[in-house]
């Protein structure tokens, strides 16, 4: 297996100038090095694939590390410890760095499939991998590829902090569920009004006790008026459900005095 310096990252660069990119390794340093600076008509069939390929698994979600992979200077090769260098990239070895990215056709595969057995999932992802590659993916087993999975979708509500069903995953023995949970879900008071004198009064209770907890009348006033969203609405509606004394973490307490302080602002 040749390795991959930085240095031959920039003579594949430069080569660019001569030949439009076309084996897998040329195609990943064009693309995730802005094209090369060259504006290059991938013809040929091997590009496209391997364009796809690099599109598939390293998109949106995952394109930082086609970036660094691309130029590997913080990069520790897996078979020489090295930092700074890398194998030569195939269908393959790129999940041996990253074996997260395979969530990229994991989770489309399993909420498609919606319920039955974990090695279905693993069975048709190796053959769309197959498919595009022509190639057996054999970078990662099964259990491996279900540990993935399971991963993403422990993370996939994360950062997207909205008011709708999660989706979610269930595992019992060799069986799965990926079902959509309505249980957070909560209804969103639309229209609420608040006259000029409750306003007032209610901002005059902010600035003289800025720490009071807020009465879901206030609350839905804000989050129909777009002064606070919808998860912060949940946030402090969940702060309101816990028994007195309410005993809040630093975060919680943080939390919620950020959004009175909001609410006052507003009012």
């Amino acid at each position: 297996m040749k390795i991959v310096t930085c240095e031959d990252v920039k003579e594949t660069f430069l080569n660019f100038l001569k030949k439009p990119p076309e084996s897998l390794e040329e195609i990943l340093i064009w693309k995730y090095w802005d094209n090369g600076g060259q504006t290059h008509v991938l013809d040929s069939e091997l590009s496209k694939r391997n364009l796809k390929f690099l599109d598939t698994y390293l998109g949106y979600g995952f394109y930082d590390l086609g970036t660094i992979h691309a130029y590997p200077n913080t990069t520790t090769c897996k078979s020489t410890g090295v930092k700074g260098e890398r194998e030569e990239l195939t269908y393959n070895n790129l999940f041996d760095y990253y074996p997260r990215i395979s969530t990229e056709r994991l989770l489309p595969i399993c909420k498609q499939m919606r319920s039955g057995k974990t090695s279905d999932i693993c069975k048709n992802f190796k053959e769309d991998f197959k498919e595009l590659t022509g190639e057996y993916f054999i970078a990662l087993s099964d259990s491996e590829l279900i540990s993935e999975l399971i991963w993403k979708f422990d993370r996939i509500h994360t950062f997207h902090r909205t008011n709708d069903p999660k989706l979610k995953l269930k595992i019992t023995g060799e069986n799965f569920e990926c079902y959509f949970d309505s249980s957070e879900v909560v209804d969103i008071p639309t229209g609420v009004s608040l006259t000029y004198h409750q306003m007032k009064q209610e901002k005059e209770a902010l600035e003289s006790y800025p720490n009071k907890y807020l009465s879901k009348k206030i609350l839905g006033f804000a989050v129909s008026k777009s002064i606070i969203n919808t998860w912060e609405y949940k946030f402090y509606l969940d702060i309101l459900s816990k028994p007195k004394p309410r005993k809040l973490s630093q975060r919680q307490a943080n939390m919620y005095k950020t959004i009175n302080s909001k609410i006052r602002r507003a009012l």
